[in-house]
């Protein structure tokens, strides 16, 4: 099976993206961290949200305060959604044979694309 990073990966190959892909991957998670936590904290209950801002930028900190099927599910709602619009950002600057390399890729993954958690 593979993961949201092979995919990632596979997808950067596809579209011959020539800068370092491993960075690109690292950084894209990154991304998604930051948005599902944005958005993530404004749900929780007000005296969860004072108990995050007072650990300050403490990641182990506020995973403890954060319910896990919390996280998981709005990282898995917000990396679906980023790499969504990275696919809808990038196709129109492909040649025809990109675009056909990503088809052929997109139609062999047999599963949802599976996430890093």
């Amino acid at each position: 099976m593979q993961t949201y990073n092979d995919i990632l990966l596979a997808i950067l190959n596809c579209i011959d993206y020539q800068n370092d892909k491993e960075m690109f991957v690292k950084e894209f998670h990154a991304l998604n961290h930051l948005d599902a936590m944005g958005s993530l904290i404004p749900q929780l209950p007000k005296d969860i949200q004072e108990k995050i801002r007072a650990c300050g930028n403490d990641p182990e900190k506020m995973k403890q305060l954060i319910p896990e099927k919390a996280y998981k599910d709005e990282f898995t709602r917000v990396s679906l959604e980023a790499l969504k619009e990275f696919l809808d950002a990038v196709l129109p600057t492909l040649n025809a044979l990109q675009k056909e390399k990503i088809a052929n890729f997109i139609s062999s993954c047999s599963n949802p694309i599976p996430l890093p958690l």
